[in-house]
């Protein structure tokens, strides 16, 4: 079925959706069964990803967790992890998320299950703490999330009326710095009780001794390159909401500038980015290696020696490593005017050069490569920014979301009372 198939098929059946999802208010919630996903269940990644493992490995108050995706392969793979995962609407998904007091994720609730959330309490782990506006405070009157909250009345009342979970009540949100938790007060109506500073937990993977990359080809080819003396840089462009290419330049262009430089280029784009090359294209490639949209890269920053970026969050998270960046942002007046605004002046908050055009990348990546990256230069500004999105810098934001959690929403009397799986 295509996308747009599933669309109209979705619309159709919204009438008794909605149905299901005053039913759902109608069933007892159990504190103690936690359910997650993220990315409207198609990855296993991110915040959600990170908690959920951490919730699996703690044995402690009695919680079960289940993760909830359509993806069977993504369900096989969690299974093989010794953890439980469910279909949303197989018969003991359905069951599962029923019972379920706390829903867990990343993006939207609808990550999980919207239509059967009803009455359950919903955790918000967020996708990251970056600088572009987003939800509420979206700005762009073009953009469909502009319509749905600032738009005309018609406009707000259809998108509402298709897209209910971008206005369902957030009853916790987690945030990195007292500066996340204030745009989350901006980007999603929240007070300021209902948010806790606990770090990211897909950044404990950071601070972590532990091999983590397993089989992922990335990896593998990363260590390649590393054993014959070649720095590998990771480039991570986040999307254009109008659906242009993130850079005017052609891939083979990057593949030779890479030849070029004696360097590799792991290319990471937005899993919602439709730039990504053919597969006949990447397989001409020397240099550039495609990164998964599906598969985590988080595992692969500790080998990275240097991020390529421009106004996407990760930059904040691969800060703490305290490895050289690249700003490269030859569209930054256009980003702004077609994308999306920023909640802080630019260059303010990229502490390093910024780059416009590929002979500029090449000098930039040249200097790293001799050993004098802008780093050390500034690194009083890079620790200035660090702070300012990370409170915590360390490997323990899972346990801190994981006990934000109990406090909030799960008594003593939930924890000590007996039932069975």
């Amino acid at each position: 079925m295509s996308r747009k198939q599933r669309l109209v098929l979705g619309f159709l059946l919204r009438p008794l959706l909605y149905c299901v999802y005053f039913v759902s208010r109608l069933f007892p919630r159990d504190r103690r069964l936690w359910v997650f996903g993220t990315w409207s269940g198609e990855r296993l990644s991110d915040n959600s990803a990170a908690l959920f493992r951490y919730c699996g490995s703690v044995n402690e108050h009695d919680i079960r967790c289940v993760w909830v995706t359509p993806n069977k392969t993504i369900r096989n793979q969690v299974r093989e992890e010794g953890l439980e995962a469910r279909h949303p609407w197989s018969i003991g998904g359905i069951a599962t998320c029923l019972r379920a007091g706390i829903y867990v994720f990343d993006i939207s609730i609808k990550d999980v299950n919207y239509w059967l959330s009803g009455g359950a309490k919903a955790v918000l782990l967020r996708h990251g703490a970056g600088i572009k506006k987003i939800a509420r405070a979206t700005d762009n009157p073009s953009s469909r999330k502009y319509k749905l909250y600032h738009g005309r009345w018609w406009e707000k009342a259809m998108l509402r009326f298709l897209l209910p979970w971008h206005m369902n009540r957030l009853d916790l949100v987690m945030a990195t710095s007292e500066q996340h938790a204030a745009q989350a007060i901006l980007f999603f109506d929240v007070e300021r009780e209902r948010i806790a500073v606990t770090g990211s937990p897909r950044n404990d993977i950071l601070f972590s001794d532990n091999e983590t990359t397993g089989s992922d080809p990335s990896s593998i080819w990363i260590d390649e390159f590393h054993a014959n003396d070649k720095q590998v840089f990771i480039f991570m462009p986040t999307f254009r909401d109008d659906g242009r290419p993130a850079y005017p330049y052609s891939w083979q262009d990057l593949d030779e500038l890479a030849g070029r430089l004696g360097i590799g280029i792991v290319a990471r784009l937005h899993p919602v980015d439709n730039a990504r090359p053919t597969a006949a294209l990447c397989e001409q490639f020397n240099n550039i290696r495609m990164h998964e949209p599906a598969a985590d890269p988080y595992p692969l920053f500790k080998k990275i020696d240097c991020l390529i970026t421009d106004y996407s969050s990760v930059v904040y998270d691969f800060m703490l490593l305290r490895k050289p960046i690249i700003f490269f942002c030859p569209d930054l007046e256009e980003f702004l005017q077609k994308s999306r605004s920023f909640c802080y002046d630019y260059n303010e908050v990229t502490p390093a050069p910024k780059i416009r055009t590929l002979e500029e990348l090449e000098e930039q990546i040249m200097d790293i490569t001799s050993g004098s990256p802008a780093l050390p230069q500034r690194e009083e500004e890079y620790q200035s920014v660090l702070n300012r999105f990370h409170y915590f810098q360390d490997g323990n934001s899972s346990e801190r979301c994981y006990e934000a959690i109990l406090s909030h929403f799960v008594t003593q009397n939930d924890v000590n009372s007996c039932w069975s799986h």
